[in-house]
């Protein structure tokens, strides 16, 4: 009694290259956002977002922090940084800071 067995090599679904080390920090989630931004977003975050205001930026990373989710911390934004409401989303800086706060409660 003979026994055909054809093996069939399967190529994987449209394999996409693996991540680069750079891109996998950059979706890692976040526990503390005062430890998640580089010296230059900060500056940058401040300038742009918090009026030249550096202990805002602090007070209010440390706020965001302790919020129980994402839509509390945005909630809590809205309500302490008024000029938040206005941010632009194309802009860099915005997309970089709310990128970080999403990743926070990811």
């Amino acid at each position: 009694e003979e026994v055909n067995v054809e093996e069939v090599e399967e190529e994987p679904e449209s394999a996409e290259p693996p991540a680069s080390l750079a891109e996998q920090m950059e979706q890692r989630a976040i526990s503390d956002l005062r430890t998640a931004f580089s010296l230059v977003e900060k500056y940058e975050c401040i300038k742009v977002l918090f009026q030249d205001d550096a202990m805002l930026f602090d007070r209010v990373l440390e706020a965001l922090d302790g919020a129980e989710d994402m839509q509390l911390a945005l909630l809590w934004l809205n309500q302490h940084v008024p000029d938040s409401s206005a941010w632009d989303e194309d802009d860099p800086t915005v997309a970089r800071f709310m990128d970080k706060l999403q990743r926070r409660y990811a």
